[in-house]
C-alpha cells in the first residue's frame, strides 16, 4: 500500500501538532499558568521556525551543490562556526565585548 505524498504531509503535520500541544502541557504548574504557557509557546514558535529554516537551508544548499547528499554537517560548516565562537572566548575572554555584546557576536560569525 502506497501512501500518496500529501497524506505524508498530513500525517507529519498532525504529528507535529500532536508533540507541539504535549510540550505545552507537561509540566505546567496551574498556579503561574499564563506565565509558563506564554513562555512556553514563544519557545515552541522559535523551535518551528528554526526547523522551517534549517530545512530550508539544506534544500537550497543541495539545490547549490546538486548533490543530493550533501548537507553542511557533512562539510563540516557548524565545526567551523563552533571553532570561530571557542576562539573568540578563547583569545578575548568570557566577558569580552566580542563575546557579550550580540551583535558584534553575529557579525563576526557570520563573516
Amino acid at each position: 500500500m502506497q501512501i500518496s505524498a500529501n497524506k505524508k504531509i498530513i500525517i507529519m503535520l498532525g504529528v507535529t501538532v500532536l508533540i507541539g500541544a504535549l510540550y505545552l502541557v507537561a509540566g505546567i504548574d496551574f498556579e503561574i499558568f499564563r506565565y509558563q504557557l506564554s513562555s512556553k509557546l514563544r519557545k515552541l514558535v522559535l523551535m518551528l521556525i528554526v526547523g522551517a529554516a534549517i530545512g530550508a537551508s539544506v534544500v537550497v544548499f543541495q539545490a547549490v551543490t546538486t548533490n543530493r547528499l550533501l548537507t553542511p554537517s557533512i562539510m563540516g560548516l557548524d565545526a567551523v562556526y563552533l571553532f570561530i565562537k571557542v576562539l573568540l572566548v578563547f583569545a578575548f575572554g568570557v566577558q569580552s565585548f566580542l563575546v557579550t555584546n550580540l551583535y558584534v557576536n553575529f557579525f563576526i560569525t557570520l563573516i
